[in-house]
């Protein structure tokens, strides 16, 4: 019993040594101070970084290239400013302040853009702009604007806000519409007049031109709205 343990242990002892041994290729000394700042962000409850936004820092001269972490890191998520003490390879440590600005992509026009125009491709670049200088409600992405009517004049390189933004109108106001009356599986067409504006599935006021009668309808296509009869 004993000589086969002795030869279980030499066959695992010998099996250990045919093995290549474990080498170490790279030795990390630490990390950017850069992304140890970027770190301390991205883990911080002040603020919500949005997931295609951007930290840009400015850091101060004199900082080591590399540190091993940093300590006492406090931010303001207003002004962008924060300071630190980043503990260097050497063991030294540095206190120091920066600023972190969080950019975001957004489209703005390209000019000024008169209230009812049909909003296209051209009408727009890709900027970058501060995170906290961005409106509330601001629609900062393509699919959500082109296409889309200009209630208002929308200003050069400013954000779009959605308010500021609606479906083209496909119904003008005093001009003549197609009135679609429908009653259960029964479809009759009047010729009328709207008297509002209306986008696609905005509801309007028009008259009927033969019965004078003014009627609620649904807008449902270009210069035609539907009138559900109860």
């Amino acid at each position: 019993m004993m000589a086969l343990r002795l030869r279980t242990a030499l066959a695992a002892l010998a099996l250990f040594a045919a093995s290549p041994a474990l080498a170490v290729t790279d030795i990390v000394e630490g990390a950017p101070v850069s992304v140890l700042v970027e770190e301390e962000l991205l883990s911080s409850d002040e603020r919500e970084i949005p997931a295609d936004g951007k930290i840009e820092l400015r850091l101060p001269e004199g900082l080591p290239e590399t540190a091993l972490r940093l300590e006492d890191f406090s931010f303001d998520p207003r002004s962008g400013l924060f300071a630190a003490r980043v503990i260097g390879v050497d063991g030294l440590t540095l206190t120091f302040r920066g600023q972190a600005m969080v950019t975001v992509p957004t489209y703005v026009p390209r000019r000024r853009i008169p209230a009812g125009t049909k909003l296209t491709e051209q009408d727009f670049r890709l900027v970058h702009m501060n995170a906290v200088a961005m409106p509330a409600g601001a629609v900062r992405h393509p699919e959500d604007i082109l296409g889309m009517e200009s209630r208002r004049v929308l200003l050069q390189d400013r954000p779009i806000l959605a308010g500021s933004i609606s479906e083209p109108r496909v119904v003008t106001r005093g001009e003549k519409v197609t009135i679609i009356l429908s009653n259960g599986g029964l479809d009759l067409s009047a010729p009328g007049k709207a008297l509002e504006d209306g986008a696609r599935g905005d509801d309007v006021r028009v008259v009927n031109l033969g019965s004078h009668v003014t009627l609620s309808a649904t807008v449902i296509g270009e210069g035609v709205v539907q009138v559900a009869v109860q």
